[in-house]
């Protein structure tokens, strides 16, 4: 990888960094415990953000092939995200599946981008790139038992449903907070290669792996 490759990948996940913290600022506005003006703060404050951070990961299309398809896809959230807000969805079917819809489309997109940032990490940091792949299983395994709880909350056993979609929903707090900590090594990593400033063009080592 060039120096220029690293400066990029440097910058921009750095800017991914930051926005992930007001996209889950908007999920916590969203919740519902919280009023229907609540939600639309939210609802408003996600959009834009997807938007924004499907623009990023585009912007590193060419570091990655998974890039592309990950912000082509937050694209396409960030539309259902905003379609949700909207008074049509307030029918309970249409709600239903357009919640349905949105897990399916976030899904694809958070793969696709965890697969992009092990794959460029990979030939520097393969730990890093490991924990970016089990990061991942453990996303998926966590969705599937939250869509899990929320059913056996609208069908078996209402109080049981509800302790099962809390705990899960913590879990999924934590592995947000586990994907701050790897993109914020994963920027810093190349950060340092562009700090270095080798002459050859290439990082200054293949093992760097910085401490969080």
């Amino acid at each position: 990888m060039k120096t220029k490759n690293a400066s990029v990948l440097g910058q921009w996940l750095w800017l991914l960094f930051w926005l992930i913290i007001p996209r889950i600022l908007s999920g916590i506005l969203t919740l519902p415990i919280l009023s229907p003006a609540t939600h639309l703060i939210g609802g408003i404050l996600g959009f834009l953000c997807s938007i924004a951070y499907a623009a990023i990961l585009l912007r590193l299309a060419s570091e990655s092939p998974y890039y592309r398809p990950a912000g082509i896809f937050f694209l396409v959230y960030a539309v259902v995200e905003i379609l949700e807000q909207l008074p049509i969805a307030f029918s309970p079917v249409l709600a239903i599946l357009l919640s349905l819809v949105s897990v399916v489309i976030a899904l694809y997109a958070e793969n696709r981008e965890y697969r992009g940032h092990s794959d460029v990490v990979l030939p520097f940091d393969r730990e890093l790139s490991l924990k970016w792949d089990n990061l991942w299983k453990w996303y998926l395994y966590t969705n599937i038992a939250l869509i899990a709880g929320v059913l056996i909350t609208m069908l078996i056993h209402p109080a049981l449903g509800e302790v099962l979609t809390f705990l899960f929903a913590l879990i999924l707090s934590a592995i947000a907070i586990m994907k701050l900590v790897y993109l914020y090594r994963e920027a810093k990593l190349f950060r340092s290669f562009t700090e270095a400033g080798p002459t050859d063009g290439n990082p200054p080592s293949e093992n760097i792996s910085p401490e969080f």
